[in-house]
């Protein structure tokens, strides 16, 4: 079964009063037989940047554009990056007024030629708004 693994976020430095920057990546893993169903169709991944909280996660970001191309998958591990820019006002919306961090993760999932993955998250990354 094709899966993502050991997704990632990083936050780049900046003000606490400035739109979060995040840099993040994952591997996808193909069998042979995914590999040719997929053929020469692409790879459609799905990124979502969620606020964890106690009660629901919050999704702040949304991008379902980034692509991988057949020349980029391969049998066994793929590793590929991707970014996303956060309003500062919707990481300081997703918290309570008493707060002045949020904890982002990336969420993601691959799909295309008839071969889906699981959503796979990241570690949470804290980041301060206040």
């Amino acid at each position: 079964m094709a899966k993502l693994v050991g997704v990632w976020i990083y936050e780049e430095p900046r003000s606490p009063s400035d739109d979060v920057k995040l840099q993040g990546g994952a591997t996808l893993i193909l069998s042979e037989q995914e590999r040719r169903k997929i053929g020469d169709n692409l790879m459609k991944v799905s990124i979502r940047v969620m606020d964890d909280d106690f009660a629901f996660d919050d999704e702040l970001y949304k991008d379902d554009s980034f692509q991988l191309g057949p020349a980029n998958l391969n049998v066994g591990p793929t590793t590929f990056g991707f970014s996303a820019t956060v309003a500062h006002s919707k990481v300081a919306n997703s918290e309570t007024s008493s707060e002045s961090w949020a904890e982002l993760y990336f969420r993601v999932r691959a799909s295309g030629g008839g071969v889906t993955t699981k959503w796979a998250n990241s570690q949470n990354e804290d980041v301060q708004f206040e």
